[in-house]
């Protein structure tokens, strides 16, 4: 029996699209009057949630079409590509987090290159019109992963994280030599910058971060750029994110959920200390996604539709759709994602969240398929990333976080309570997202699990008590990564792999997918397929945009389910026979994106849909000129 909690999601809080709102403002907090305004509405996909152009007409980003660093124009809603990489089939690299010059005339850029390694990332410049690009932080150096922030007022620095063998930090680096200047270690098990902000006269950084795991409530800290301990600006029992400084540098601008509403709120700063208590001015405004200050207006971003567990009736031997893709909910009601379905195929359980707050904790939906009713579960985790309902219908095992505690947990549904069966450290190759692929054994005593090792490329398939956390190694490989999955009567693990022609080498040939089975208590590998030149295969099983996606087996255990991305966004699902032969191509209609099977074999779930979204601005700001 599920504990039951009708949850209504909060109203929405935003004008009317189109609508002008004036004023609005409580009275005796500012005498300004603030008008709200929605500017651009589209494919949330595209933004990045950067600060626009200096006046206010691009916002930089993707063009997820080619990968190509891009400018949505807001005036015309045309896409101007900053770079011309080609297309997907001929570079695989593409850009990410990018931020505009104080000028307007040039973009900063995190840059990944497909064909090197997979997590071969570097810092770029770039001029608007696709001339002039400079390499001020090389993939050589083993970045792992870049994110940009922000630009200095004087041009010469930006605000970056950088995540490498050293950990995680969030620097700046000079925009003429590339040189780093460390500003704060971050450890990434317990720590998360979301936003980050260099002050107008760069001597100081705002940045957001997560103060309790559970709720993944955040306070606003300050620290000086040259060194010194950060100062607690905003800190309160609450969500406060930070929205940035204000133009003139005279104020901090944080969002918060503090008296009982969704609200802008302003903190006069001094010397990059608060100087005094912060006020109000704007309440009841929801989903607000801060980009930052242009034009002399605020610019901040709503996702109206988030993407949404999805259901489909799949023939498996013919590939034939028997009924189309439906989303659980209605995708206006909030997001939806990782999906399970029962072991009596009776119920589908799902985590539910506001749109467009992907991170915050969700609520836990159970759908009885027969009747249609859902009924909402307390869910007492911070994050989840993979769901696995027990046989006894009872329990789920968890992999996330519960308070502090990174790992496996067992979460009962009728009492709510949790245990911890075991905790793993965070990042990549050992923690929650690692686990998060791992294969579980019919009674879910025993999974197995792909640990990654960074320097050189290679891996480890892991087999793990679930109780004890007692663990030994099944198999070693190089290569940058693989995916288990156990048949369903548990004797048989798969394993399909992503493999390099010559690991050694400093340009890697094109990537080669191998499957082969075992014995899961240990034994030789027996191939099942492989292909070596990916772009070459006779039979079509072309070579995946990176690791396969899913990997999963029929409930009757006669098939190999294979899915991954291939080509310009085409998610294409192969099946393998289990007793060998070649892969055999089943649909190119479904996402494979959290794709699972019914225990009826005949059902699938996975996550789908459009996501839109809009941009608003907010004129008359205190501080804003």
């Amino acid at each position: 029996m599920f504990l039951t909690l009708w949850m209504a999601l909060p109203p929405a809080g935003i004008p009317e699209p189109g609508l002008v709102v004036p004023n609005g403002i409580p009275k005796g907090v500012s005498e300004d009057s603030l008008v709200l305004r929605r500017i651009w509405k589209g494919d949330h996909s595209f933004n990045y949630g950067r600060t626009p152009s200096p006046d206010g007409r691009f916002v930089p980003g993707v063009d997820w079409t080619t990968g190509d660093l891009a400018m949505l124009d807001l005036q015309t809603d045309e896409m101007v590509r900053v770079t011309d990489k080609g297309s997907w089939e001929e570079n695989g690299d593409f850009a990410e987090s990018s931020v505009f010059s104080p000028d307007g005339r040039r973009l900063a850029y995190a840059w990944h290159h497909s064909a090197e390694d997979s997590r071969a990332y570097e810092l770029r410049i770039i001029g608007t019109d696709g001339e002039g690009m400079r390499v001020l932080i090389p993939y050589t150096e083993k970045l792992g992963y870049v994110m940009v922030y922000d630009w200095s007022r004087d041009g010469t620095s930006l605000l970056v994280s950088l995540v490498d063998s050293a950990g995680v930090r969030l620097a700046t680096v000079s925009t003429g030599d590339g040189s780093v200047n460390v500003v704060l270690d971050i450890d990434s098990r317990y720590e998360s910058v979301d936003h980050a902000s260099l002050s107008p006269n760069g001597r100081h950084v705002a940045y957001d971060w997560i103060t309790d795991l559970a709720t993944r409530d955040r306070d606003i800290r300050v620290k000086p750029v040259d060194g010194g301990p950060p100062i607690d600006a905003v800190a309160f029992n609450g969500d406060d994110r930070l929205m940035g400084w204000a133009p003139d540098g005279a104020s901090l601008l944080f969002y918060s959920n503090r008296e009982l509403s969704h609200g802008i709120w302003r903190l006069a700063m001094s010397a990059g200390r608060p100087a005094g208590e912060p006020e109000r001015v704007y309440s009841d405004i929801w989903q607000l996604s801060p980009m930052g200050f242009a034009d002399g207006k605020f610019f901040y971003e709503v996702t109206t539709q988030a993407l949404q567990v999805h259901t489909a009736t799949l023939d498996i031997e013919s590939g034939r759709l028997i009924s189309s893709p439906t989303p659980i909910q209605d995708p206006s009601e909030g997001m939806t994602h990782t999906g399970v379905w029962s072991p009596d195929g009776r119920q589908i359980a799902y985590l539910k969240g506001e749109v467009g707050d992907w991170w915050r904790p969700a609520t836990l939906a159970a759908q009885d398929l027969e009747t249609g009713r859902t009924r909402l579960v307390a869910f007492p985790f911070g994050n989840a990333w993979r769901l696995v309902w027990a046989p006894d219908m009872q329990t789920l095992l968890v992999v996330g976080t519960h308070g502090d505690r990174h790992g496996l947990h067992r979460f009962d549904l009728r009492s709510g309570e949790v245990e911890t069966l075991f905790e793993s450290d965070a990042g990549v190759g050992g923690g929650p997202g690692a686990l998060g692929a791992a294969a579980f054994s019919p009674d879910c005593e025993m999974m197995y699990w792909v640990r990654e090792k960074e320097y050189p490329l290679s891996f480890e398939v892991v087999a793990q008590r679930v109780r004890t956390g007692e663990s030994r190694v099944l198999v070693e490989a190089e290569g940058p990564s693989a995916k288990v999955a156990l048949s369903p009567d548990g004797k048989t693990l798969v394993l399909v792999e992503q493999t390099l022609t010559d690991p050694a080498a400093e340009y890697q040939s094109p990537n080669s997918i191998r499957i082969t089975t075992m014995n899961p208590e240990g034994g030789d590998l027996r191939s099942l397929y492989t292909t070596d030149v990916p772009s070459q295969a006779a039979d079509g099983f072309r070579g995946f945009l990176g690791t396969p996606r899913v990997v999963t087996w029929t409930p009757d255990a006669r098939y190999i389910l294979i899915g991954g991305f291939e080509g310009v966004g085409v998610q294409v699902l192969y099946r393998l026979p289990a007793a060998g032969g070649t892969p055999e191509r089943i649909t190119s209609e479904l996402s494979v994106m959290q794709f699972r099977v019914h225990p009826g074999g005949r059902r699938v779930s996975f996550l789908d849909g459009e996501r839109e979204g809009e941009i608003w601005v907010i004129e008359g700001l205190p501080d804003a000129k």
